[in-house]
């Protein structure tokens, strides 16, 4: 995928386990703390106090940690590079026939070029060639709209506020 100042393509990979492990745990988890800081400088907090000590987005060594545990077991990432740089990524958890869209983000400065669809295709691609009935996810209630008209629907189920933003779970059936 070329944006429209015809920078180098856009490609999707699969994080693997490896020597370049390291590089991209430390890309992923920038990209994440970039987006959470601009819904609020807590979040860190709140996540220590709602998820524990050990929450693997808390910090670079606890998603290094849980990745060299559970990448290809319970836990994938999809992310989209452009040359050497990762622009974005999708973080997935296993549980049987459900997929969970645990987290997906694109960098900033990439965002609004189609990069966050081309990421949930390639989501659900996977999800599909794996026999997953459902994929589900909660979001921030101002990207509902996006999630919708990829066909997901909200189940209706309030899962409270988080940073003083609505958020809501939704779901697609494959």
């Amino acid at each position: 995928m070329e944006d429209e100042e015809g920078e180098r393509k856009v490609r999707v990979h699969y994080l693997r386990r490896g020597k370049g492990l390291p590089k991209r745990v430390r890309e992923i988890y920038e990209i994440y703390d970039e987006n959470y800081k601009e819904m609020g400088k807590h979040y860190k907090r709140l996540d220590k106090k709602v998820y524990g000590e050990d929450y693997y987005f808390l910090s670079p060594e606890n998603l290094r940690k849980f990745l060299r545990k559970e990448l290809n077991k319970k836990a994938r990432v999809i992310y989209l590079s452009q040359g050497e740089k990762m622009v974005g990524f999708a973080f997935l958890l296993d549980w049987g026939d459900i997929l969970e869209l645990d987290e997906i983000h694109v960098k900033k400065g990439f965002r609004g070029k189609g990069y966050g669809s081309l990421l949930l295709d390639e989501v659900e691609s996977f999800a599909s060639e794996r026999g997953k009935k459902v994929i589900v996810l909660e979001t921030r209630e101002k990207l509902v709209k996006f999630f919708e008209e990829r066909g997901y629907v909200n189940v209706d189920v309030d899962t409270g506020e988080y940073l003083k933003e609505k958020y809501v779970l939704m779901m697609k059936t494959l």
